[in-house]
């Protein structure tokens, strides 16, 4: 692991929801609503910003909230619960998105538009 600060890759989600239990350390949340998405980039709203430390609690929702970045301040463990395929109708039963925050663009009443990045991108920038 890198040196903190050490990020979990800025992350959107669909058809899935997850909970994660901050067991020691601390990090910076920042929470943000997934208004639209295409192939290439999601429109989000910021909904949340703090820190988190031991025995905190944070979540994404299918509906709200379902886009995260944790950016470790220390050392620092989570325990994470997943659960997908909340729609059965939708194959695969979830997805999850990269964005790329520190390239987003303001596009007006408090929307960011980020640029969707693979993996590999997302490690290599913030992990």
């Amino acid at each position: 692991m890198k040196a903190a600060p050490y990020s979990l890759p800025k992350l959107g989600g669909a058809y899935m929801v997850s909970a994660h239990l901050t067991l020691r350390g601390r990090f910076l949340l920042r929470q943000y609503d997934q208004l639209k998405r295409d192939q290439s980039s999601l429109i989000v709203r910021p909904t949340d910003e703090r820190i988190l430390g031991a025995g905190d609690l944070s979540s994404i929702g299918s509906e709200d909230d379902n886009v995260h970045w944790f950016v470790a301040q220390e050392p620092s463990h989570t325990f994470d619960m997943i659960i997908t395929g909340l729609d059965p109708r939708h194959e695969p039963a979830f997805e999850i998105f990269n964005l790329d925050m520190n390239r987003a663009v303001d596009i007006g009443d408090g929307r960011l538009k980020a640029p969707r990045i693979g993996v590999e991108e997302a490690l290599a920038t913030y992990g």
